[in-house]
């Protein structure tokens, strides 16, 4: 260690990866981990898949929870300065739906523990949505997401500008305590439009019964790329066909 307090050597990715088997290999949680080190979910999380690194002053509680020596971790230890961070690398090409939610999310000043919290689900579920290779999923989850974070649904497309307006945040938002779908929305557009469930059918690449069912409601939510299509062949912006938050 050297006189500053830091730990000398460069930083190497293989640390996440050294703390993640030596947690598994002793039976340990990653909650448990955390609250051996004093340290918070979030944070293991992060050092865990090198997207964070711990600092100089914590390595040594790191170690004893781990049942090991601080030497074993600064083989491949360069601490970070306080609140640095790796930054989540952006996929070449068009913004991905997975990169979309993680911006929304980090600018709401919520943590994937905490969103997982008010979605009533498992945090891992969370880790999932923020995989920038994300293109797809259930409507009815992505507004989920967006009352979870206090924004609109509109705010997590991709592709849009980027200038989420927040709200009320806080709050439980289970999937099937939604609206009654995209029936009426979808209905109203298409009659607008002047143009009959067929036509619709056609130009979105979809069944004339899908479409039925969609404006019924017996299919509340459809997933977010049959969405788009359909916002298409009605040349229509997709927020149209979606609640307001």
């Amino acid at each position: 260690m050297t006189e500053s307090g830091r730990l000398p050597g460069k930083r190497d990715p293989r640390l996440g990866k050294l703390v993640r088997r030596l947690r598994v290999a002793i039976g340990l949680t990653q909650p448990q981990l955390a609250d051996r080190v004093g340290v918070t979910l979030f944070e293991i999380c992060r050092w865990e898949t090198a997207r964070m690194q711990p600092q100089a002053r914590v390595l040594q509680k790191l170690a004893k929870a781990l049942g090991v020596s601080p030497a074993r971790l600064v083989a491949v230890y360069k601490p970070a300065s306080p609140g640095r961070r790796v930054p989540l690398k952006r996929p070449a090409g068009p913004e991905t739906l997975g990169w979309r939610i993680h911006r929304v999310r980090l600018a709401a000043g919520v943590t994937r523990a905490e969103l997982a919290r008010r979605l009533r689900i498992n945090w891992v579920q969370v880790n999932r949505w923020s995989d920038v290779r994300r293109t797809d999923m259930w409507v009815a989850m992505l507004i989920a997401i967006a009352r979870a974070l206090g924004c609109r649904p509109a705010d997590l497309l991709p592709g849009t500008r980027f200038a989420p307006r927040f709200a009320r945040s806080g709050r439980s938002a289970k999937p099937g305590a939604l609206p009654n779908g995209i029936g009426p929305a979808l209905r109203h557009a298409r009659l607008r439009r002047g143009l009959s469930v067929a036509t619709l059918a056609g130009r979105s690449i979809l069944t004339g019964g899908a479409v039925r069912h969609m404006e019924s409601g017996r299919i509340r939510w459809p997933m977010l790329s049959t969405l788009t299509r359909i916002a298409k062949a009605l040349d229509c912006r997709i927020e149209v066909l979606l609640p307001p938050a």
